[in-house]
């Protein structure tokens, strides 16, 4: 069986810098099997739109009219484990967590009748973009890199960086949810260029809070004519 470069270099990097969980420090594996254990989850979550109604995609059916998006795919609580890897992803130059953080979100979709129901040929991955100042001090837009990541995990799938980020936005992280609402407000612009009409696009970041990333984003899609808008998380929280 044939080597790729890619496979040849993981190893080498492997041999000189092992991996070890970024969570609790143990050797072997950037995410160790132990720490994945411990993650929470649950089977619905409360409607990111009414904050009333429990729903498996956390937009309950009375709310998707009131947004663009059907839906949010989320893995998992954003618990102790998943806040060290997430933050070691986007501040640490941890871009080799691209892949383990992939396998965690793969999972999930395909133990998702919703998502298996999709054809995987017509589907877009769509990855939250940064502003260009800030990924330019990153040198890397992370949910990119998780979007391409899921590539050779689910075939058939295909990434378009189809939005852009026309503004420079203060961190969501101190906000409550008012103020991260009007944070994002006209924030994203779709890329003419790219064809999305009647095709079902996925976006893909790294956590949902109040959704309000996801919901402007979904928001710039929809002059594309997509069939239908969906968002996929490592985390909510």
């Amino acid at each position: 069986m044939a080597i790729s470069l890619a496979q040849v270099k993981d190893t080498i990097l492997d041999f000189f810098f092992p991996p070890f969980c970024v969570s609790c420090r143990q050797n072997g594996e950037w995410i160790c099997a132990d720490c994945l254990s411990k993650r929470r989850q649950e089977s619905t979550w409360q409607c990111l739109v009414c904050d009333q109604t429990q729903d498996r995609h956390a937009i309950c059916p009375a709310c998707q009219h009131k947004q663009p998006l059907k839906g949010i795919f989320i893995s998992g609580h954003f618990d102790e484990v998943m806040q060290r890897t997430v933050h070691a992803f986007k501040y640490q130059s941890s871009s080799v967590l691209a892949k383990p953080l992939a396998h965690i979100l793969a999972d999930h979709l395909m133990s998702d009748p919703a998502f298996a129901a999709l054809d995987r040929a017509l589907t877009v991955l769509v990855p939250v973009p940064l502003h260009k100042s800030k990924q330019h001090l990153r040198g890397y837009n992370q949910s990119e890199l998780l979007a391409k990541a899921l590539l050779p995990l689910l075939p058939g799938l295909t990434v378009a960086n189809a939005i852009t980020r026309t503004r420079a936005t203060a961190s969501q992280m101190e906000l409550d949810r008012h103020d991260r609402l009007q944070n994002m407000k006209a924030a994203f612009a779709l890329v003419p260029t790219v064809d999305l009409k009647e095709k079902t696009v996925i976006l893909i970041d790294d956590v949902a809070t109040t959704g309000s990333t996801l919901f402007e984003c979904a928001k710039a899609l929809q002059p594309a004519s997509p069939k239908t808008i969906w968002a996929a998380v490592l985390a909510h929280g």
